[in-house]
């Protein structure tokens, strides 16, 4: 099998080459905002010059702190390269395109977890920053559903946590971890979110399933074996690692798409039908990627980066 892989720099992308290269049944073609001779990644200028059987694009933002920075031209952005790939489909409809998108899709409201009737929310009088990025999703599949004749499965993930990543990351796992191997406290506010950190083991899985289904026009939620709460995880942390947290009215912290009170997916049904089971909880995947990036020695911090 042919894979294209569009934004092959991200963090997801790297962490799903990696597991498809421990195999020899698949031809990989590489492409990203850097190109690299050594890493085998190609210029974007390169792709649709071979024939591919499937397409995984993985173009986006995956910091809330650049996300904030880029703003509205994720808009641009998130077209630009989707408009590309559905080119390529134009002329090779046999083609499978898979696209990262994203619970911000669903908009900004999240005060219940998303389910198969949830209802897309955008304030369209009084939209903000914070709405750039699920816009940019939500139009993107908008776009995908339109083209029903098409091989097109898009993909919602709403927390991705694996041991790559970078610890000088703005989300409020990474903010904890440097809060452990700094020996300070951990503020945060009353608020007991509850999220889905979804582990590199269950997207390979997921991403296992799809290659392998049946040709489909369709989103996917991608979701864990459990969620977990702000104040479960903290106190599991203050149990594994001595985190020492402290509850105030203000925190510094980077709001890219909006407060999210329950962020996480029970519409699970289109990954079940497929053969996707999830093996790690959300607490699970927190504690070994924490217990990881301690034996790597990855305890910088974002002023040292």
């Amino acid at each position: 099998m042919k894979i294209a892989v569009v934004g092959a720099t991200s963090t997801i992308a790297g962490d799903w080459v990696k597991h498809l290269r421990m195999k020899n049944e698949y031809v990989l073609f590489l492409f990203g905002r850097v190109a690299n001779s050594y890493t085998g990644i190609k210029d974007y200028s390169e792709f649709g010059k071979d024939e591919y059987n499937v397409v995984v694009n993985f173009v986006g933002v995956g910091d809330p702190a650049r996300a904030a920075s880029i703003g509205a031209n994720i808009l641009v952005i998130t077209n630009q390269f989707d408009d590309m790939i559905l080119a390529y489909l134009e002329k090779n409809p046999r083609c499978r395109y898979v696209f990262l998108s994203s619970g911000a899709a669903l908009g900004s409201g999240y005060q219940e977890p998303a389910s198969e009737n949830t209802l897309a929310g955008f304030r369209i009088n009084q939209l903000r920053e914070q709405d750039w990025y699920g816009i940019s999703k939500f139009y993107t599949e908008a776009k995908h559903r339109a083209l029903k004749d098409l091989d097109i499965v898009d993909i919602r993930v709403f927390n991705y946590l694996s041991n790559s990543m970078s610890l000088s990351a703005r989300f409020m796992i990474t903010d904890a971890a440097r809060a452990i191997y700094e020996r300070c406290v951990f503020k945060t506010n009353s608020l007991n979110l509850v999220r889905d950190y979804l582990s590199e083991t269950d997207f390979c899985s997921l991403m296992d399933c799809i290659l392998e289904a049946e040709k489909a026009n369709c989103a996917v939620d991608f979701f864990s074996a459990g969620p977990v709460s702000k104040f479960e995880l903290l106190n599991t942390l203050k149990i594994q690692f001595g985190l020492k947290y402290e509850v105030v009215q203000q925190i510094d912290s980077v709001d890219a798409t909006g407060i999210k009170l329950n962020y996480f997916s029970t519409n699970c049904t289109p990954a079940l039908r497929i053969g996707y089971k999830p093996q790690l909880k959300s607490i699970d995947n927190v504690v070994e990627v924490i217990k990881t990036w301690g034996q790597l020695g990855n305890k910088l911090v974002a002023d040292k980066v």
